[in-house]
């Protein structure tokens, strides 16, 4: 198989994306006097435009996607996102989670992946080398991705839990507690949870212990989502 040349490179876009607040503005999307609060504050913030736009609720995640997938003449997809075993073997679960991606399907000289940051070309070029294939990328919101990621990668958390160390805090000492607490296992599930929550953009995660089990919530628009 022919593998794409080590030297770095971009993964090439259709077209040069307009300013996506005059876009939305322009498409009746938002209103000017939104984008001017919204410039404003990511003057001073240096948080994206879109990121900002979405967390005062002045327009959806989906209208950000769709507006940006439009421009830079790349599909959209709504989800559910459908994966195919041979493209999850070519991205660790973490590396998803973590960059807000999803493998969707492969082919020997392509990979076709679901972005929620189509303009994150230093994750595009990663994969390129890494996998060695061409990237194509689909435009999809961060909450379609993340819920894909749970779904394409579910056996993984499982394996994770059933890993667990058992402890009995009745009877177990603070030492060994620490040591239960500071065991790999549980290392890597608390690093499952807090990608999760950053793939979502949850702004907190709450934990609520049951007899038998622990649920886990995020806040995600000011909005409490069951994990």
């Amino acid at each position: 198989m022919e593998r794409p040349s080590r030297k770095l490179q971009r993964v090439p876009m259709a077209t040069r994306p307009i300013r996506l607040g005059r876009s939305l503005v322009e498409a009746g999307r938002l209103e000017e006097r939104h984008l001017r609060v919204a410039l404003d504050e990511q003057h001073g913030s240096g948080r994206r435009l879109g990121e900002i736009l979405i967390h005062r609720g002045f327009v959806d995640d989906k209208t950000i996607a769709r507006s940006l997938a439009a421009q830079l003449k790349l599909p959209f997809d709504e989800g559910p996102l459908i994966t195919e075993s041979v493209a999850l073997g070519l991205v660790e679960g973490d590396l998803a989670r973590a960059r807000s991606i999803l493998p969707l399907s492969a082919t020997p000289r392509t990979l076709r992946l679901a972005v929620s940051d189509p303009l994150d070309q230093d994750t595009l070029e990663e994969l390129r080398l890494s996998t060695g294939r061409h990237i194509d990328p689909v435009v999809a919101t961060p909450s379609t991705i993340a819920e894909g990621i749970r779904a394409a990668y579910e056996g993984e958390l499982a394996e994770l839990v059933k890993n667990l160390p058992v402890c009995h805090t009745d009877s177990e000492d603070e030492r060994t507690l620490r040591a239960a607490a500071s065991a790999a296992p549980v290392v890597r599930l608390v690093d499952h949870i807090l990608q999760h929550a950053a793939a979502l953009g949850a702004s907190d995660i709450h934990l609520e212990p049951f007899a038998s089990h622990v649920l886990v919530r995020y806040r995600v628009d000011s909005v409490l989502r069951r994990s």
